[in-house]
């Protein structure tokens, strides 16, 4: 009956599963449309995805390339638009954007012009006409626009481009040139888009198609119904606009004669441009790939019912004979059931088995485990009481279970106590007992576990416990509950009681606790080793430590803990950190150490042992022409002196001389090394040995001492003309005092005498020594010393007093016109002007050496030209002073150069190229400016721009004599030092004559004590140069004394420092003076009008 009802049950199961598959199959089919849909839209949601990604990609490229650019356009070379170095800048950064699809860089200027482009045929080229110069004209700084256009070739794809401003003045823009398609290809490639099943494009908010995958020709097209080539393939634009107006998703469109697609889209922004990055598919090609998908499923759903149809047929014929053998193979299993398991669990078992009959307590049957355990045979157990295999020691406890046994009161059925064996050895057992009724009697049936090892085991893990080098500590339910003796040196603790029992997390540092809960949780959760963490752990005593924690899942009593091992890392993290200092400190010296080399003024190279060169720095690369470092590094020395042999003068000798001091090993400095193109080289070289003296090489040392040499020659040539200006000082100085005396004595004589015929002499005798003085001035002039205050000057008297010493002074084939068109008054040394007359004169001379024309001519111009021509301007008038020549005329080359210091195209000995350099400065000096024109073959016109200063010139007052003489110094005493006598007695003369009471002095140390003696001194003339003290020294030292003296220091020249330092309101008279100018003096002093 069994085996019927078994048969019925399987037949209504196989009809249940056929009935089922036919149901799986019926929903296949009525969600297939349902799967399809879910299919595309899955697509769709991926392909938006691609669209996106392509979008973040596009904005993440234009933002680093602009970030990129902002550092160009803050370079010098681009700001000061230093040729060669921006040539430089821009080919070194172009080396390294171009992996990023960047074809090239432009510099622009504020009006447009592409000032240089790494791309040769743009440079010069004027872009201000097109619209995206007027977008980056009108950026602020560190702005960036990105733009596209087709207008020409030099924007064929797209570019990026940032401002250049100086603070706020807009220098121009820095530009670079994208490689559009191969940029968004390796886009595309990077997000795995497939462009073989897939289309990517790009529209602008305008409408304006930017890139497309399949259609290049359409780039820069308008996707509108205004463009008739886009109409031969869309039907409407609809698809478009629903783009532009929503910031990503999906849309399907029909095409014309081609199959409807599904695009999937996402906006982006660049440069404030809305951008619409697309991603388009055939939709027929996603309906087939769910068809295909669908169908593999239908296959495997077909292959499974032909499976269990099968499989169900072969069931229900086994199904019979199945039940039939089923109920022989379990009768016989059921036989040898109870055998394998007597054998398995009684014989067989590692532990020692036996049953008791608590009655007699004899062994009723044992296992060979418990007679090998205690040594004894079956037979004997049998014969033997219980109690003899107990061990003295715990036949109490024994005894005290077989009594509660029999009383009926519970007692633990595992338990452990001492064996006593045959031998009379003592085993440890664990005992698990049960206990059973067969008919009358009760029988234990027990296990014996030997647990000597176990103990063994404990007590040594107990040991290393305690004693190893790491902390270990065991906590549950958060709280402390073993530990040993380095945790408790690690907690700052001497005894357990102190931490067990404590929360774990009070030990950890407030900044790792988050740290440490989360890892306890996962621990508990997965049971999985943590691992090594670098902690801090605060101390019972508040002190931080650094630990490293490594932590693992245990149980403790039978519940989930953790134990945690825990090392005191302090010394260890204080080593690292020394470490890594010194590991700092050694890279910052191996860094200083590559950059002094690498930027020495000095070529250094070093060769080792094996005359094999190891080091080369660019500089000596730079002097033996060499490219770079790298040609020289690994080449034999011997064979660098071959390739340089022929560069340098007589070099088979300088080559052998070298090798020679190689070989010996000797510390040398070598005579000057000079090359064949005229360069100077400078060289040095010596040996290096090892601590234990073993040679390893060899450094030499050379540099470029051309420009040095030249500077010496030229410092040599300035040290002449300082001791020719020194001499004509002192020639100046010693002339001043005489014209002094010789013009006060011609005025006093002038002022006595009575003879009205011998006046007219004296005045003649007079203008000569005033043209003396000015001749004394030109000395001055060229000692450099002469400091002269700027006085109102006739410029048409200028001109005409220059050309007059012209007419000596010019050969007669060179004819001098005049053309003086404003008669003009300016500020200024009359010296200096003269001498920018005669420069500009004496080089027209020479650049007509048969003869010519010399032009000297004037004309006013308003200021505002001026401050245009040069960018400023101090006066609202100026007057232009041209000097002209028919001359040869200068180059290019020479028109660079005219105005540096010892240029000159005059031959050695002829010219110092000081004069014009010169020429220059005084006109700057006065606040004017300087220009000039010239032609080959026509000549040269130089014009000087001086500023207008409309106060008349005053002219010096000199008294004829037949004046009276106004007694203005009546009451005032004023002190005369002078070491020139007849000076001394000049001005004293004249002095007294204006009624004041005078004091003199020769030099400076008996003026002081005169003053001392004589502090109501108001007025002192003292000269400069007096003996044992200087004239402003005594200045100080008078003015320290007394603030109401007012000086009048008496000299030909003075030094700018030294005028600096005088006291305010410190007058000047200069020599040779005339006794009108020490009256004019006197009376500004004394406030006389």
């Amino acid at each position: 009956r069994e085996r019927m009802k078994q048969k019925q049950t399987n037949i209504i199961l196989s009809f249940v599963v056929v009935f089922l598959l036919i149901l799986i199959v019926a929903a296949v089919f009525y969600l297939h449309d349902r799967v399809e849909g879910e299919f595309i839209a899955t697509f769709e949601e991926k392909q938006t995805l691609f669209a996106k990604g392509l979008a973040t990609s596009f904005e993440n490229y234009i933002f680093s390339r602009g970030q990129g650019l902002k550092v160009l356009a803050s370079f010098e070379s681009v700001k000061k638009r230093i040729k060669q170095q921006l040539e430089t800048d821009l080919n070194e950064y172009l080396r390294y954007v171009k992996q990023f699809y960047v074809s090239s860089i432009s510099v622009i200027d504020e009006s447009g012009r592409v000032i240089h482009s790494t791309d040769g045929k743009l440079t010069g080229k004027d872009i201000s006409t097109y619209d995206f110069w007027k977008e980056i004209s009108k950026l602020p700084p560190d702005e960036v626009i990105y733009t596209m256009t087709s207008k020409d070739k030099f924007l064929y794809t797209a570019i990026i481009a940032v401002p250049v401003y100086e603070g706020k003045k807009f220098l121009g823009a820095v530009v670079y040139t994208i490689k559009i398609d191969s940029l968004i290809n390796s886009l595309i490639g990077q997000i795995g888009l497939d462009l073989t099943l897939h289309d990517a494009w790009i529209i602008k908010s305008d409408r304006v198609l930017i890139f497309h995958s399949a259609h290049p020709e359409m780039v820069l097209n308008r996707a509108s119904f205004m463009d008739e080539s886009c109409k031969q393939c869309h039907i409407s634009f609809n698809h478009v606009d629903t783009m532009l107006a929503k910031n990503y998703g999906s849309i399907r469109y029909k095409l014309k004669d081609r199959p409807e697609k599904i695009a999937s889209f996402s906006h982006f922004k660049i440069s404030g441009s809305d951008l619409v990055f697309v991603v388009s598919t055939p939709y027929a090609r996603i309906a087939k790939s769910a068809r295909q998908n669908l169908m593999l499923i239908y296959l495997l759903v077909g292959l499974a019912i032909l499976s269990l149809l099968i499989y169900g047929f072969i069931f229900i014929k086994n199904l019979a004979e199945a039940i039939r053998t089923e109920e022989k193979r379990k009768q016989l299993e059921e036989r040898e059931k109870i055998q394998r398991l007597y054998t398995l669990l009684f014989q067989n078992s590692n532990d020692g088995v036996y049953l008791l009959d608590l009655e007699s307590r004899r062994f009723i049957d044992v296992n060979k485990k418990f007679q090998e355990m205690l040594g004894y045979t079956t037979d004997e157990l049998n014969n033997i009481d219980y109690m003899e295999l107990v061990a003295p020691e715990s036949r109490a406890f024994i005894e005290e279970r077989r009594s509660k046994i029999e009383k009926g009161i519970p007692v633990p059925q595992r338990y452990t106590f001492l064996a006593l064996a045959k031998d009379g050895r003592k085993i440890p057992v664990e005992v698990s007992v049960s206990y059973v009724r067969i008919g009358e009697r009760m029988y234990g049936l027990g296990i014996y576990r030997d647990i000597s090892e176990i103990l063994r085991q404990k007590e040594l893990y107990q040991s290393l416990f305690e004693n190893l080098p790491v902390g270990v500590v065991i906590h549950q339910d958060g709280k402390i509950v073993r530990c040993n003796k380095k945790a408790l040196e690690i907690a700052g603790a001497k005894f357990e009681d102190e931490i067990i029992g404590k929360p774990v997390i009070d030990f950890v540092h407030p900044d790792y606790r988050k740290i440490v809960i989360e890892r306890i949780r996962k621990l508990i959760e997965t049971g999985e080793e943590a691992p090594p963490i670098e902690e801090k752990f605060v101390r019972l005593d508040g002190s931080i430590i650094d630990v490293e924690v490594r932590a693992s899942r245990i149980l403790w009593e039978g519940k989930p803990a953790i134990q945690v091992i825990v090392e005191d890392i302090t010394e260890r993290k204080k080593l690292q950190n020394e470490l890594m200092k010194k590991y700092r400190d050694e890279e910052e010296l191996r860094l200083k150490f590559e950059t002094i080399f690498k930027n020495l003024g000095e070529g250094i190279y070093f060769q080792n042992d094996r005359g094999i060169i190891e080091l080369a720095n660019d500089e000596l690369c730079k002097i033996f022409g060499y490219k770079s470092a790298n040609e020289l590094i690994g080449k034999p020395f011997d064979k660098f002196l071959d390739e340089i042999k022929d560069k340098i003068e007589d070099g088979e000798k300088e080559i052998a001389f070298i090798r020679k001091q190689v070989a010996e090993m000797k510390a040398i400095r070598y005579p000057e090394l000079k090359f064949k193109d005229g360069r100077i080289i400078d060289r040095m070289a010596f040996p290096i040995y090892d601590i234990n003296g073993k040679y390893i090489g060899r450094v030499g040392i050379a540099r470029d001492i051309t420009e040095k040499k030249q500077k010496e020659r030229e410092v040599l040539e300035l040290q002449k003309f300082e001791i020719l200006g020194q001499l004509a000082s002192g020639i100046a100085h010693d002339f001043n005092n005489v014209l002094g005396i010789i013009t006060g004595m011609l005025e006093i004589a002038k002022m006595k005498t009575e003879d009205k015929k011998i006046i007219p002499y004296l005045d003649s005798a007079f203008s000569a020594s005033q043209r003396g003085a000015e001749i004394a001035k030109r000395l001055l002039q060229f000692s450099r010393k002469k400091v002269e205050e700027f006085k109102p000057i006739s410029t048409k008297q200028l001109i005409d007093d220059t050309v007059r010493i012209l007419q000596h002074t010019l050969p007669k084939t060179i004819q001098i016109d005049i053309k003086i068109e404003d008669e003009c008054v300016v500020l200024g040394s009359y010296g200096d002007l003269q001498q920018v007359i005669l420069n500009l004169a004496l080089n027209a001379r020479d650049a007509m050496p048969g003869g010519g024309r010399l032009r000297i001519e004037t004309l006013t111009v308003e200021g505002d030209f001026v401050e245009r021509k040069f960018g400023s301007a101090s006066a609202d008038k100026y007057i232009v002073i041209a000097v002209s020549d028919t001359g040869v005329g200068m180059s290019n080359e020479v028109k660079k150069r005219i105005f540096e210091p010892f240029f000159t195209t005059k031959e050695p000995g002829k010219g110092t190229g000081l004069g014009l350099s010169i020429v220059k400065n005084i006109v700057s000096l006065h606040g004017g400016f300087i220009d000039f024109e010239s032609e080959l073959g026509k000549g040269t016109t130089f014009y000087i721009y001086l500023p207008v200063y409309l106060t008349e010139k005053r002219e010096a007052k000199i008294n004829r004599g037949e004046e009276k003489m106004e007694k203005i110094g009546q009451g005032y005493k004023i002190l005369i030092v002078e070491d020139e006598e007849n000076l001394r007695i000049i001005m004293r003369d004249y002095l007294q004559m204006l009624g004041f009471e005078i004091i003199e002095a020769e030099d400076g140390e008996t003026a002081l004590e005169k003053f001392n003696e004589n502090k109501d001194i108001k007025i002192a003339f003292i000269d400069y140069g007096l003996p044992k003290m200087m004239g402003d020294e005594l200045i100080g030292k008078i003015y320290e004394i007394s603030k109401d003296v007012k000086f009048v220091l008496v000299t030909g020249f003075v030094d700018v420092e030294v005028r600096r330092e005088l006291p305010s309101g410190t007058k000047f008279l200069r020599k040779p003076y005339n006794l009108s100018q020490i009256e004019e003096i006197v009376k500004e002093v004394l406030g006389i009008s």
